[in-house]
């Protein structure tokens, strides 16, 4: 089932937008922005997926213990989450203005919590503090509309033992007509940090 999906996927990218128009993969982004003693170090995501695609997962690469073995784990990574790197994860970042490509990701994980799948990885992005501000903008999603990413601003989180820098969070809502849907949903957060 995830072959044929991915297949599809791969036969629809040369079509236009306007063809992808609708989503069949629908993820809640949970991003935890991350802090180090040189500044910013990158986000840390949990991505909750929608019921039919963890079952068809489930079917595809669980040995029905209800539970992701790491073997089991190592092939999801390989077969449904490495192709994401030619995407740059979803990741659209700028620092200061300039796109920042989002080349690799560390520490993934898959688990199925409720019936749902959850992928869970670590976005690495280090921009070391200063007195003066430094501003990141982020934004996750696919631009082919084959996968609704949805990020609510009560699902933003700051890293609880972040050190004392100084930072600033708001938002750019999502369009008005996924907000009807969807209330609270953003298409972006920028965040400008800089030393105490």
């Amino acid at each position: 089932m995830l072959r044929f999906v991915l297949i599809l996927f791969c036969l629809l990218l040369p079509m236009s937008s306007h063809t992808l128009a609708h989503p069949h993969v629908f993820i809640d982004n949970y991003p935890q922005l991350e802090f180090d003693d040189s500044g910013f170090a990158g986000i840390r995501v949990a991505w909750v997926f929608d019921e039919m695609f963890s079952a068809s997962m489930v079917l595809d690469y669980d040995d029905g213990d209800g539970r992701f073995s790491p073997k089991e784990t190592a092939t999801i990574k390989a077969e449904a989450f490495d192709n994401l790197k030619e995407y740059g994860y979803f990741f659209h970042i700028e620092i200061a203005g300039k796109p920042f490509p989002v080349k690799f990701v560390r520490e993934f994980s898959a688990e199925l919590k409720g019936g749902q799948l959850i992928y869970r990885f670590l976005v690495p992005c280090h921009v070391p503090a200063t007195a003066s501000a430094k501003k990141i903008t982020l934004s996750v999603i696919d631009d082919s509309n084959f996968v609704a990413i949805m990020t609510k601003q009560t699902a933003v989180s700051l890293q609880p033992q972040a050190p004392g820098y100084r930072v600033q969070l708001s938002y750019d809502p999502a369009p008005p007509m996924l907000l009807l849907n969807a209330p609270g949903t953003i298409s972006s957060l920028n965040l400008q940090f800089q030393l105490p």
